[in-house]
């Protein structure tokens, strides 16, 4: 498990060599007492023995507060909580894609571009799983006076590496969404605002990830001076602050995003129980607004403590977690209701079977059919079930999300 662990991890940061902050100048002293305040890799490694070295390396990463003496054997730690939320969180998220690509192909028998998104971030927040598990492992919420150097440069390196692969997972999330919304809402009217709002957005969550991704990456000369505190050389971008800001323009899109549906869905000519359970569909989206206001927080509380680097990191680094996971979730919710339908009506078996076939056909005549856009999708879905819009007393539309897909529904 380790070794596929290492082999998954380490894949993408020889790629995108990841940095963070430099947080933490090391020393080293000599047998004279002699502080070395410059460090080149070649002439310290050979001006310092190996004894030497690796007794720094073992040696507390942070000097302890007063009348406080470094636990380095067994220290307070959340090593436990932080693997129950990354496995909680993943098998959430993996869950609800595989509701979402079953109904997709198997209910729906149909695409689009939202479906491929939120595969792609998918796969990007498996790998991000491992590679905050590894860091987890490395320092999990341990103060520096507590936590040997080694494992310190080690928690650094995975959670900084993690900081890149979070925003490439987060912004296809988004991406998905806003796609949805599109597909839901205006299949079929590009001149609606709401459809200009939806492409806009995601267009300035690329540029903004894109450069914000950028900036962890070349933030410091040499580069590895971001994650190793033995290199005392060069230079860093004040990321602190630049970490700051990113936070407050990702918490900021997660409202903009939880809200924008909101305002579709109450003008919606449609009984006030349906408004409401189609609206609690897109409001789920809240865990993940209240986890990036949390990183927020966390990541302000970094720049004011950078005597502690490794317990602010943990936390502001845990909190990406139920936010990826619950942006999947809400992502794949608004197919439940369709593959609730068919279920209801079919008998599961029955349907999975009638699905392969449909989809062996589609195939075997795939240049007369295409994979549908939004639209189609839309209108295909709506035409198979109770239509609200159409039909002022029909109630049998249990699902809700089922009948808005037409996209006459607002007013």
């Amino acid at each position: 498990m380790s070794t596929w662990c290492g082999v998954l991890a380490r894949g993408p940061i020889m790629i995108l060599r990841p940095l963070f902050r430099c947080v933490y100048q090391g020393h080293f002293t000599q047998e004279n007492d002699t502080e070395v305040t410059s460090y080149d890799p070649m002439v310290t490694m050979a001006s310092i023995s190996a004894e030497k070295l690796q007794k720094l390396l073992e040696g507390p990463a942070g000097i302890p507060p007063p009348g406080v003496e470094p636990n380095l054997v067994n220290p307070p730690n959340q090593r436990i909580s932080g693997q129950a939320a990354i496995l909680v969180c993943g098998i959430a998220a993996s869950i609800a894609l595989f509701m979402r690509i079953y109904t997709r192909i198997f209910v729906i028998r149909k695409t689009s571009m939202s479906d491929y998104s939120i595969v792609v971030a998918w796969g990007i927040y498996v790998s991000l799983c491992v590679i905050c598990w590894l860091g987890n492992d490395a320092g999990p919420a341990v103060d520096m006076w507590n936590l040997r150097l080694k494992d310190f440069r080690r928690m650094q390196y995975w959670f900084h590496t993690g900081s890149i692969i979070y925003g490439l997972s987060i912004f296809f999330i988004k991406a998905s969404i806003l796609l949805q919304i599109v597909d839901i809402f205006v299949p079929t009217r590009r001149n609606d605002l709401m459809f200009w709002i939806c492409h806009a957005l995601i267009w300035i969550n690329f540029v903004f990830y894109l450069i914000s991704s950028f900036l962890e990456i070349f933030a410091c000369r040499p580069l590895d001076k971001a994650w190793d505190p033995l290199i005392t050389h060069g230079s860093c971008m004040d990321m602190f602050l630049l970490n700051c800001i990113a936070s407050s323009v990702n918490a900021a899109s997660d409202l903009i995003i939880l809200v924008l549906p909101q305002l579709r869905i109450w003008r919606l000519q449609m009984p006030l129980p349906k408004k409401l359970a189609v609206s609690a569909v897109f409001l789920f989206g809240i865990i993940a607004c209240i986890s990036s206001i949390v990183r927020l927080a966390f990541a302000v509380r970094l720049m004011q403590n950078k005597d502690n680097i490794s317990y602010y990191s943990w936390l502001a680094g845990f909190w990406p977690q139920p936010e990826i996971a619950s942006g999947i979730v809400v992502a794949c919710l608004p197919v439940l209701p369709k593959l609730l339908n068919s279920l209801k009506q079919s008998n599961p078996i029955a349907l999975v079977n009638k699905s392969l076939q449909g989809l062996i056909s589609s195939f075997s005549f795939g240049s007369r059919r295409a994979t549908g856009t939004s639209s189609t999708l839309a209108s295909e879905t709506a035409s198979t079930t109770c239509q609200v819009v159409q039909t002022k007393d029909c109630h049998s539309d249990d699902y809700p999300l089922i009948s808005l897909a037409d996209g006459r529904n607002p007013v």
